[in-house]
């Protein structure tokens, strides 16, 4: 074995090790900073990179970012739908949208933090954005492919998205049940399906017990099973007192707003 081949052994060691030792901690209750969180000075510049530096400082390790892609096939961070500009004209006209970056930004954070999660929110035609995600991963050195494949969240919908990613690299995902609102039977039959893979469930989010949206029937179903402190609430969380009773009872958030300290 040659000696470069020794040193990559060696730094994909060390680096499981501290993917280990991040993963170890007693976080009862999870935050994500909904589409990477607050700007600076409250700014609504949202999927922003800096936005990561700003609330990582704040507490937070877990981010969404909002995927999409451009009419030039360039993969950006943006909630808008991109694919009618070029990316030169969404940079060039911030009208249409304030902050665009390209997505391979978002990973880089991945690499300076080295102990955050990106939740990955794909916006339509989710096959071509996870092949198009894959190959900029695939520009990354070893040691950093491995970190950043252990370090992204893919947020799925239905099972046909969770068969799409099945035999990919990404290890964790998070079930988004708004979306699609499935029948209970469908819910049991995915969440199972993930069971029986090498894949880690992250999370399920639903719309929050203080919005009109809340799914009771799949809520009171989880919160009796393995499930329940995988719950995610979004949606009427602008209230610190809400916020807190959701962490007493041990679910999670994402957070449009600071990083509440419990």
């Amino acid at each position: 074995m040659s000696v470069k081949n020794k040193i990559i052994i060696l730094l994909i060691f060390f680096l499981i090790l501290s993917i280990y030792f991040n993963n170890c901690n007693n976080e009862k209750f999870i935050q994500i900073a909904h589409a990477t969180g607050l700007s600076k000075n409250n700014l609504t510049y949202t999927n922003n990179p800096e936005n990561i530096d700003f609330n990582y400082n704040n507490g937070f390790r877990y981010f969404e970012v909002d995927i999409n892609l451009t009419k030039d096939n360039i993969l950006v961070a943006s909630h808008e739908k991109t694919n009618i500009f070029t990316y030169r004209e969404l940079v060039e006209n911030k009208s249409k949208e304030k902050y665009v970056h390209k997505f391979n930004k978002i990973l880089d954070k991945i690499i300076k933090y080295k102990n955050i999660y990106i939740i990955l929110d794909i916006k339509q035609k989710y096959n071509n954005k996870i092949i198009k995600i894959i190959e900029i991963i695939n520009k990354y050195s070893e040691y950093n492919k491995i970190l950043i494949y252990s370090k992204i969240i893919l947020q799925i919908y239905s099972l046909d998205d969770f068969n799409l990613i099945k035999k990919t690299k990404f290890k964790n995902v998070l079930f988004a049940y708004w979306k699609h609102n499935l029948k209970l039977y469908k819910v049991k039959n995915l969440l199972q399906n993930i069971s029986n893979s090498d894949k880690n469930l992250f999370g399920i989010s639903l719309f929050s017990i203080y919005t009109n949206s809340h799914p009771k029937k799949i809520f009171d179903y989880l919160k009796n099973t393995k499930y329940k402190n995988k719950i995610f609430f979004h949606g009427g969380l602008g209230n610190n007192k809400n916020i807190l009773n959701i962490a007493k009872n041990n679910y999670n958030i994402f957070s449009s707003g600071k990083y509440i300290k419990i």
